[in-house]
């Protein structure tokens, strides 16, 4: 069990809502990040597991990899290489020696 707490703009925060699993807790970001300047994701511990702040997203490494995933390939109206190269790159992953030309061989990647 986790939590969602957004902050408003003053730094009141709305009540605890309760997100069952990691895609609970996706959708529950991608809703509010750009609307809410900070969101917290809480485990039943209060640790923070996840957060927004302006709409970046500070978040596990795997969860890195869904976004690109869903950016990139899943959305993405055609494949364009050096544009997911790019974001691999600047999240942190170096894959400049594989080099995909296909969304077959992004998706293998990931």
């Amino acid at each position: 069990m986790f939590y969602g707490i957004r902050y408003n703009e003053h730094g009141q925060y709305h009540s605890k809502e309760e997100l069952d699993d990691a895609k609970a807790i996706w959708d529950y970001i991608q809703l509010h990040k750009l609307t809410h300047p900070e969101i917290l994701i809480t485990d039943v511990w209060d640790c923070i597991v996840a957060s927004t702040r302006n709409g970046w997203i500070n978040y596990p490494t795997q969860w890195v990899l869904q976004e690109i995933q869903q950016v990139y390939i899943l959305d993405a109206s055609h494949f364009d290489p050096a544009t997911f190269t790019e974001a691999m790159f600047r999240a942190g992953f170096n894959i400049r020696g594989a080099k995909p030309s296909t969304l077959y061989e992004a998706a293998e990647l990931l």
